[in-house]
């Protein structure tokens, strides 16, 4: 994808989650903690250290981890969310931080941290070079052996999605204004980009990753659109 259609993308992304109805739903669930699923997947955190929350949101994960006993940093584009998330912070008396951040770029020091969490957040990054640069990225500012717990939407096959797309009037309108999509990019709501995953497409990118190597990749339920991954940091 040319560099200039992935600013405009990524700067899309921000400005979407940005938007106050977006930070009042994610404000709604700060509650309700880790799903089912993400419970599962947070087995395999180490059992005490450094958490780094990619895509944090209002601090739904982080605030769980922090109660558990974590030092969680919670990082997003969002100004918005992460605003939110520091008063949430301060309200709940909780010790977990965030952070305004770049996309593919980490204000930390390499090895900075004991494991990470990205919760449906790298299929917000636009082209494959892109994510495999999130991963790098994100490997980077990880100790070696580290977990990065990675939870992605899949859908059933390329060509159930394909024909999805070409029948979503939206998708097509905002869509047109790229040149170098990529198959499965998609638009919701006629601006916010996110790429979908079939079951071997998200495997074959995250076997890609010269920062990771794959640990285990699992359904939510059988035949479920979820997939929880648990990557280690080589």
């Amino acid at each position: 994808m040319e560099s200039y259609e992935r600013r405009t993308l990524l700067d899309q992304a921000r400005v979407w989650w940005d938007e106050p109805d977006q930070v009042t739903f994610y404000r709604s669930e700060v509650d309700s903690g880790p799903t089912p699923a993400e419970q599962l997947l947070l087995r395999a955190l180490p059992t005490s250290g450094r958490v780094l929350d990619v895509g944090c949101g209002v601090g739904r994960i982080a605030f769980h981890l922090a109660d558990r006993g974590y030092a969680v940093t919670g990082v997003d584009i969002s100004e918005a969310m992460v605003d939110t998330a520091r008063a949430l912070a301060e309200q709940r008396g909780s010790t977990a931080t965030f952070r305004q951040v770049e996309p593919l770029a980490l204000p930390f020091t390499s090895g900075s941290f004991d494991a990470g969490f990205a919760g449906k957040v790298h299929c917000y990054v636009p082209s494959r070079a892109g994510r495999q640069e999130f991963l790098d990225e994100v490997g980077r500012v990880l100790r070696p052996g580290a977990p990065l717990l990675l939870v992605s939407y899949v859908v059933p096959n390329e060509q159930e999605a394909d024909d999805a797309l070409a029948s979503d009037e939206q998708h097509q309108r905002a869509a047109s204004r790229f040149r170098s999509l990529e198959p499965l990019d998609t638009f919701c709501g006629d601006r916010g980009y996110v790429h979908w995953f079939t079951p071997g497409s998200l495997r074959e990118e995250l076997a890609d990753s010269p920062a990771f190597e794959i640990e285990e990749v699992r359904e939510d339920t059988p035949g479920g659109v979820l997939r929880l991954v648990v990557l280690r940091r080589t």
